[in-house]
């Protein structure tokens, strides 16, 4: 399963060596563009490689806040004439071209294999619904904040938590002058103080930043100087092909 699809992210899979068969539950967190624009791509290379044994032969399940069936219905629209093409090719398992979508509301959306996924809402200024997903698999919890700025939602449902994955945005700290743009990003968005206590409200025994929308020169050492002084837990930054392993005897590892 996959949680938000930004560009790129099919690139990313075939880096990790992901099986394409196992990525075709979509979660989306709302509908920005830095979130969704990987969908075509996820939806309609996988399906090529089904014969050779690492693409998908199923439909994409994508689950998604309202205007989630919109989307995915103009997709199918957009690329009708190759989806056509492509499947009456005797190589091709047409199966893999299905798109589905399901649109959210708060509470288990997804309960598969003794996985469940929950859906709570988060605050992501005039962005609404936006949502954060929590992950539950033998007695371990993970937590993946969304695109939100300070949300007691978000700590009521992270409390405890294994791993939280949680957005941050920031600019230095000594900046005098922030344009009025960057300052509404901002204001969309998560500081690294706001970061630390939610950090130190919901103890998670490891919590990851994603999503770094660090301006005008702001630094990863920064990021985590301000955070810590105010959360004393574990803290990693995220980056690009991380992999952590959530464990029931060792806790939560990154694996590098």
């Amino acid at each position: 399963m996959l949680f938000d699809c930004g560009r790129g992210t099919l690139q990313r899979l075939y880096q990790l060596k992901v099986n394409l068969q196992d990525a075709r539950y979509l979660f989306l967190t709302h509908l920005h563009a830095d979130h969704s624009t990987g969908i075509p791509d996820l939806w309609l290379t996988p399906p090529v490689f089904a014969s050779r044994g690492f693409g998908r032969s199923d439909a994409l399940q994508v689950y998604g806040p309202v205007g989630t069936d919109h989307m995915m219905h103009h997709l199918q629209e957009a690329y009708s004439a190759d989806v056509t093409a492509m499947t009456g090719a005797d190589y091709i398992q047409g199966a893999g071209y299905q798109l589905l979508s399901e649109e959210l509301a708060e509470g288990v959306v997804y309960q598969r294999n003794g996985v469940t996924v929950s859906a709570f809402l988060v605050e992501h200024v005039n962005i609404t619904p936006a949502y954060g997903f929590k992950v539950e698999y033998d007695g371990r919890v993970v937590v993946l904040s969304g695109d939100t700025t300070y949300c007691e939602n978000l700590i009521k449902h992270a409390e405890g938590a294994d791993l939280l994955i949680h957005e941050v945005a920031m600019v230095p700290e000594n900046l005098t002058e922030i344009s009025e743009h960057i300052r509404g990003v901002l204001g969309w968005h998560t500081t690294p103080e706001q970061a630390a206590k939610i950090f130190t409200r919901a103890k998670p025994k490891l919590a990851v930043y994603t999503h770094l929308a660090l301006f005008l020169g702001a630094t990863e050492e920064e990021l985590i100087n301000r955070t810590q002084r105010n959360y004393a837990g574990a803290l990693e930054v995220g980056y690009d092909l991380a992999r952590f392993e959530v464990g029931r005897e060792r806790g939560v590892l990154l694996q590098r």
